[in-house]
């Protein structure tokens, strides 16, 4: 990771990137490793893959196509639940998408029982838990992509 040299800190940062690449260079097998914060990387770190595979993140139809596979239909729902609108509103990953899904099925089970409807996951459930998602992992961001590299 990148530093800009400032303080403790900057060295300790220059001494794993260190250690890092010298433990990238004497491995004997493939190193793999996977970021979120691309932009970061330390371009002597960058220049040690053979392979950069990069993991944009996911348009809104196939965020929606998310939302369908990750909620699927055999989880009790209010009649109000909405992927294509979660997917319209919320630029999450996959990963991020699934945290939201068992958030608001975890949500919804410890929610008091009541009317008969009352542990069905909602639409405002899911929205909760997307913006938790957001705020926690800093969705929405367009350079937030993952990337896989390897050697």
């Amino acid at each position: 990771a990148s530093s800009d040299g400032g303080g403790s800190g900057g060295r300790h940062d220059s001494a794993n990137v260190g250690v890092l690449l010298h433990r990238v260079a004497t491995c004997p097998g493939v190193v793999v490793a996977i970021t979120n914060l691309r932009g970061n990387i330390d371009a002597a770190f960058d220049r040690r893959f053979t392979h950069i595979i990069e993991f944009p993140r996911p348009d809104a139809a196939l965020r929606e196509q998310l939302w369908r596979k990750l909620l699927p239909a055999s989880c009790p729902r209010s009649s109000d639940v909405s992927g294509a609108i979660l997917a319209q509103r919320y630029e999450l990953t996959g990963g991020q998408i699934r945290a939201a899904v068992l958030r608001a099925a975890t949500r919804a089970v410890l929610r008091p029982v009541g009317k008969g409807d009352a542990r069905k996951v909602t639409q405002a459930d899911l929205e909760q838990a997307c913006e938790e998602e957001t705020q926690k992992g800093g969705a929405g961001s367009a350079a937030a992509s993952a990337s896989m590299m390897y050697t």
